[in-house]
């Protein structure tokens, strides 16, 4: 019989797909006994729905993931744990991301636009008579005045 892993059809023996995993002797299906699990991946031959852990932050594996995929830039991972993400989404005004992590933006700094990539957001707040607060989204985010000296 066709060892876990791999399928046979008349006498020959492959490899289960890429994606699918098989942990059963005999299987004769090259999807094996099934796909594989979200935030797993299953290269060819695999013989668990979790056979690899999909790696840090930086990457994600969606169901029958044959290897991990690269979070894109201005974007974050989602779901799962730090080792097993599923999915991935873009970081909103007032944030960035860099290798899959999402931060706020920092004090003195504001975030304009969706997708941002670097500590320094959309630029500095250097507007007179306002300041920026962490997680700002305007250069004008907070008026001075008040207990607030600018």
């Amino acid at each position: 019989k066709c060892p876990p892993g791999s399928y046979c059809i008349n006498g020959r023996k492959y490899l289960c797909d890429a994606g699918y995993w098989g942990s059963e002797f005999g299987l004769n299906v090259s999807t094996c006994s099934g796909i594989c699990n979200p935030g797993y991946y299953c290269p060819e031959g695999s013989t668990s729905p979790t056979e690899f852990m999909c790696g840090d932050a930086g990457f994600y594996c969606t169901e029958g993931a044959y290897k991990p995929t690269k979070v894109s830039l201005g974007y974050y991972s989602t779901g799962g744990t730090h080792s097993t993400r599923t999915g991935q989404q873009m970081v909103l005004k007032g944030s960035y991301a860099v290798e899959g992590i999402r931060y706020i933006c920092p004090s003195g700094y504001y975030g304009s636009k969706d997708g941002l990539q670097n500590p320094t957001c959309s630029g500095v707040c250097d507007v007179a008579g306002f300041y920026c607060p962490e997680g700002s989204i305007s250069p004008t985010q907070r008026v001075c005045g008040g207990k607030f000296r600018c």
